[in-house]
């Protein structure tokens, strides 16, 4: 029994070309709490654990290619990645456990031959300005031209890598339902002394002095805003007894920007916007512009 479990280790050992560290080809949740991309290509991605500091390359179906420190990973990563030279887009999520929350966008920007990534984070666990560092690197090695599409908070995280990094690499931007005037129901929470349950980044999208959304700069680069206009119907929070027009979660207001080339409002809800045709079309008319 001992000696196959050592002809088994051997055999592990020496089949495992993918890193310096024994690796069984194994499949995850991409990283659903507790890991950050740190590069980004079209055959994998690199994350970064944010509670323990280790690295591990998964391909684009979610399966782990290899783990342990970044040079570990970084020569995988070279290996698979092939030469794209297609203008790339980056869909950044939301304050979500669901990463790919902007999916419903994939088809048509590929269709406009677009390279499509989506970059991955801990919004709960880690701090937007680690983050941002992350973004930094994941950007350095797409190029300088890229469009970015972010839901929600991910629009706040786009902010902080401008104030960080002057929004380098990125042409162009679209904020879908952002958080740019602060949210009510985080005020609601707050005073509640409940908004420890937002984590360490919704806890700071407050409207209140010291808030994420006002303490942040607009993006210098060109881009529009898209904000759900549901009037004062279907309320996902009623309790909080919106009294403006809103997309169910935000109000519609909160959403735009001043320093914007165009701020647009459609009938939709927070969570769904991407799905709207009109959001969709809106979208790659002003990437192709």
């Amino acid at each position: 029994m001992i000696r196959n479990f050592f002809i088994l280790f051997c055999f592990l050992l020496a089949a495992s070309t993918n890193a310096k560290n024994i690796n069984l080809k194994m499949p995850t949740l991409g990283g659903m709490c507790f890991w950050t991309d740190v590069k980004i290509n079209k055959g994998g991605r690199i994350q970064q654990n944010v509670l323990t500091g280790h690295y591990r390359l998964l391909d684009q179906n979610d399966y782990r290619l290899a783990w342990g420190d970044y040079s570990d990973c970084l020569d995988s990563f070279v290996e698979i990645s092939k030469l794209n030279l297609k203008p790339k887009v980056l869909l950044i999520h939301g304050l979500t456990i669901k990463k790919n929350s902007l999916e419903p966008l994939r088809q048509d920007l590929e269709k406009e031959g677009y390279d499509v990534h989506f970059f991955r984070f801990s919004c709960f666990y880690q701090p937007i300005e680690s983050t941002a560092k992350s973004l930094k690197g994941v950007l350095e090695h797409m190029g300088s031209d890229v469009r970015c599409v972010t839901h929600s908070t991910g629009a706040i995280l786009l902010r902080q890598y401008e104030k960080d990094f002057q929004s380098k690499g990125i042409s162009k931007a679209v904020m879908l339902t952002a958080p740019n005037k602060g949210v009510v129901l985080v005020d609601w929470l707050r005073k509640a002394k409940l908004d420890f349950i937002l984590g360490v980044n919704g806890k700071r999208l407050h409207s209140g002095k010291g808030s994420l959304p006002t303490i942040l700069p607009d993006l210098s680069v060109d881009h529009i805003t898209i904000s759900g206009n549901n009037g004062r119907k279907k309320h996902y929070f009623p309790l909080l007894g919106f009294s403006r027009a809103h997309d169910g979660l935000l109000r519609t207001e909160t959403g735009k920007s001043a320093s914007a080339l165009e701020n647009i409002e459609v009938e939709g809800h927070h969570f769904f916007i991407m799905n709207h045709r009109q959001v969709k079309e809106k979208i790659c008319q002003f990437f192709r512009d």
